[in-house]
Parts: C-alpha cells; sequence; structure tokens
C-alpha cells in the first residue's frame, strides 16, 4: 500500500512537483491524534483525583450518619422481608388445606352421586361442587331417592289384610270390639 500521490502546487513564478507518501502522512495524523488523546486522558484524571480528595474528606465526615440511616434502612428491610416470608408460609399453608377441603368434598360427590338412581342424576344442578352436595343432601331429606316398597299385587286376588298387622294392645276392649266390627263389614 505504499502509493505515491503527486501533488501540483502552482504559484504565478514556477510549478513544483511535491511527491508524498500516504503511509507516512497517516503515521502523522495517527500520532497527533494519539498524543492529544493521552493528554485529556491526563488532564480528567487529575480532575478527578482532585475531586476524589475532596469526597473523600467530604465522605469522611458524613459517613457516620450515612451509616447509621443506611443501618436503620437495612433493618427496616429485613424485617419486612421476614414479615413477608412469613405470611407467604401462612398462605401456602392456607392453600394447602383449602386443596385438600376441595379433593374431600369432590369425592364425597362422586360417592353421593354412585349411590344415587340413574334418572335422578339429570337433575343434578351444574353448579360448583358444593351446590351439588347441598342439593343432594335437601332431596334425601325429602326422600326423593327413598326406595318405594311395592308388594307385588295380582289384578284380580284376594289381599290378605293379616298381614298388616298393628299393636293393639293399648286398646280397650270396646276400641278392640268396634275395630273388628269395622273389618267384618268391610270386606
Amino acid at each position: 500500500m505504499n502509493e505515491e500521490t503527486s501533488v501540483t502546487e502552482s504559484t504565478e513564478t514556477q510549478d513544483n512537483e511535491v511527491t508524498v507518501d500516504e503511509n507516512e502522512v497517516k503515521e502523522e495524523v495517527v500520532t497527533d491524534t494519539e498524543t492529544k488523546v493521552e493528554e485529556a486522558t491526563e488532564e480528567e484524571n487529575d480532575k478527578t483525583s482532585e475531586e476524589e480528595t475532596e469526597d473523600t474528606s467530604k465522605e469522611t465526615e458524613d459517613e457516620p450518619k450515612e451509616d447509621n440511616k443506611t443501618e436503620k434502612a437495612l433493618e427496616e428491610l429485613n424485617s419486612k422481608i421476614e414479615k413477608l416470608t412469613s405470611d407467604l408460609d401462612e398462605k401456602d399453608n392456607e392453600i394447602k388445606q383449602l386443596k385438600a377441603y376441595k379433593e374431600f368434598t369432590e369425592k364425597a360427590l362422586e360417592n353421593k352421586k354412585s349411590s344415587l338412581p340413574e334418572e335422578y342424576l339429570d337433575l343434578l344442578p351444574e353448579n360448583d361442587v358444593i351446590s351439588q352436595l347441598a342439593w343432594i343432601e335437601r332431596a334425601e331429606k325429602k326422600g326423593l331417592f327413598a326406595k318405594k316398597e311395592n308388594p307385588e299385587i295380582e289384578i284380580g286376588s284376594f289381599v290378605d289384610t293379616k298381614k298388616q298387622e298393628s299393636n293393639n294392645s293399648g286398646l280397650s276392649a270396646r276400641d278392640l270390639i268396634s275395630m273388628g266390627a269395622k273389618q267384618l263389614f268391610t270386606k
């Protein structure tokens, strides 16, 4: 890359031709800029070192005050962190307990559903587990799922009334005679 460039300089009296090497010019420019940069950094370093000495003298005076403030702030932050971690642990325990309750109620609902007659399963509300359990319990109390005994009776056959025994031990003789008369005449 050693290219030589010729530059012509014209003046009124004479023409001079000067040959310049580009690499030499580049090196001169680089060295000039390097020296300028070094001088600027030295000046900056001098200024910062002066500022640092001023700052350190101020810091030594203000250090105890700032140390106390930072220590108090640090203690407050640590106490807040401890409180938040304990709150988080409590919430985690509550979540675990709620999950256990949810599993229990879902199993109870499945047990109740399995004991229901199939024709009643369509009547269950589409709501959450608790409302379904509540509906099943209300229906059981009202006897919706109670099995009714339907004795097999053939049409036209005689129904024996003696199977229906009642406790007549507390009745008087007169009441017994009137009850027997009613049975005799109702047949």
